[in-house]
């Protein structure tokens, strides 16, 4: 029973489509990113604009570039993670 279940589980994720910001985290990479750790920080919402300005100031210094990707939509009760986009799980 259990090698039943192992093939079906692992037919059901091998014909699943890639979730493309794992690909695009695969690129950046070079490497699997659900091999890498995510770490995650919490700031107070007063530091939000403090954070970007900080973000900002990064990205403009000479040498330096960024792209943006948007996401949208989430669940009522599971919100968007980075480990939920990267596995295929959203987004």
């Amino acid at each position: 029973m259990a090698g039943f279940l192992t093939r079906i589980i692992s037919n059901a994720l091998s014909s699943a489509p890639e979730s493309p910001f794992r690909k695009l985290l695969s690129t950046h990479f070079s490497s699997d990113p659900q091999a890498l750790l995510i770490i995650t920080g919490a700031f107070d919402i007063n530091d939000h604009p403090n954070l970007h300005l900080a973000l900002q100031a990064y990205i403009e210094q000479t040498g330096r570039s960024a792209e943006l990707y948007g996401v949208g939509g989430g669940s009522e009760f599971a919100g968007i993670s980075l480990s939920r986009l990267v596995s295929g799980g959203g987004g």
